[in-house]
């Protein structure tokens, strides 16, 4: 299992999550696919944190130490 950081977009009433890029290429997800997705916050909403964090390419939840 790969980890990925994805951010919601608003799209009317609903959020939208985009997927990247290389995770559809690598999990071979396509369109009307079922997936399973396990949500976990990674960072708060930047507009209302103080601080932000920088997150490291090749261990994403080092951040969160």
């Amino acid at each position: 299992m790969r980890e990925y950081q994805v951010r919601t977009v608003k799209v009317g009433d609903s959020i939208v999550i985009a997927l990247p890029h290389e995770l559809l290429a690598v999990e071979h997800v396509t369109e009307g696919m079922i997936l399973k997705i396990t949500v976990q916050i990674y960072q708060k909403d930047p507009a209302t944190s103080s601080s932000r964090v920088v997150c490291d390419e090749d261990d994403p939840w080092k951040a969160l130490e």
